[in-house]
């Protein structure tokens, strides 16, 4: 049976929200929540976890391949499917999860060092024993003029079922070291604070094309939320830790230095 909260995460609850003020007027949870998705990252709230410690985390991925159709709904674009098994290693422990599904917000929902990105991919999983929202895997798009193929099947997907491919997204990357991980909630109403988040800090290609195809519902459409885009603003920490889990993926070999030297310098522009 499916829970409630995944089918809120989804926007499939049958409530009246929108996008125009970017979430400051939804309630409950939403208004007084001291756990709230998103955030901005600042090297200066990091407590960075280094590569060998006794708690460092690793995020094993084994991807599936899916013939799927997409769907926009009233608040974003989302194909669903098991297209991912996530195995986290943290220290001694396992823990398991399957994603249900992946949907995009454009511009980004989270930010780092002040930074907004042009496009945002949530990978929604589920713990493999109550199918409650276990935790979601964040994707930053920066358009840079080259084409993502990955993104290109995603909308291929919007007129006819097409075989997703949700590896593509990571470069042939299978286990993450580099991540920002953080407690937080669901970034739509209910905004329930059930959510670990992971937050990949490589920026993805993207050309200027792709993102007009996503920014034609939201940012672009003034129909929409007055053209602000379906993300939701930032929240505040109240105190809370972000970690910067600082291994090394496959296909990168930055240290801490020279990644956090890279934000305040603006790299990632």
């Amino acid at each position: 049976m499916v829970s409630p909260l995944l089918l809120g995460f989804m926007g499939l609850l049958a409530e009246e929200w929108n996008y125009t003020h970017g979430g400051a007027d939804w309630e409950g949870k939403c208004e007084d929540g001291l756990n709230q998705s998103p955030i901005d990252i600042f090297p200066e709230n990091l407590t960075v976890i280094q590569r060998g410690s006794e708690v460092m985390d690793s995020l094993d991925l084994h991807f599936q391949k899916l013939d799927v159709l997409g769907n926009l709904t009233s608040h974003n674009y989302k194909l669903s499917g098991n297209f991912l098994n996530v195995t986290e290693n943290y220290g001694s422990l396992q823990t398991h999860g399957k994603s249900i599904g992946f949907h995009f917000h454009s511009p980004s929902e989270h930010m780092i060092s002040g930074k907004q990105f042009d496009l945002e991919m949530h990978i929604v999983m589920t713990d493999d024993e109550d199918g409650i929202i276990y935790y979601v895997l964040g994707l930053l798009f920066h358009v840079n003029g080259k084409t993502n193929k990955f993104i290109n099947s995603v909308i291929d997907a919007y007129t006819a079922k097409t075989t997703i491919k949700l590896s593509d997204a990571f470069d042939g990357v299978t286990q993450l070291n580099n991540f920002y991980h953080y407690q937080g909630s669901l970034t739509t109403p209910p905004c329930s604070e059930i959510v670990n988040w992971f937050i990949w800090p490589k920026l993805l290609d993207l050309d200027s094309t792709q993102l007009s195809w996503f920014s034609k519902f939201w940012a672009e459409n003034k129909e929409f939320a007055n053209g602000h885009g379906n993300n939701r603003n930032t929240q505040e920490l109240n105190g809370r830790v972000i970690y910067f889990f600082d291994g090394v993926d496959v296909q990168e070999s930055f240290s801490k230095s020279l990644f956090v030297s890279a934000l305040i310098l603006g790299f990632f522009i």
